[in-house]
């Protein structure tokens, strides 16, 4: 008997589900609290034109030790 498992990942705005290559998990931070967050692309390019205005207007923090990237759906891994 073989046994295989499915991953499906879903949207977390809206519960759509996000095809291989579709999509992303995003990570943002706010407040001191970090967020890891699966979007299907239109929504991960909805979010970063929301937060753009506050991108542009703020400061990058270095060398804080927190990892810092997108990470694709369907592999998981850091880019």
């Amino acid at each position: 008997m073989v046994r295989r498992t499915v991953v499906r990942l879903t949207d977390d705005l809206n519960g759509t589900e996000i095809r291989p290559g579709r999509g992303e998990t995003v990570i943002f931070s706010l407040d001191s609290t970090s967020y890891e967050i699966d979007l299907t692309a239109k929504n991960a390019r909805a979010l970063r034109k929301a937060l753009q205005p506050y991108v542009n207007a703020g400061r990058p923090i270095k060398g804080s030790g927190r990892r810092v990237g997108k990470i694709d759906a369907k592999t998981r891994t850091v880019k």
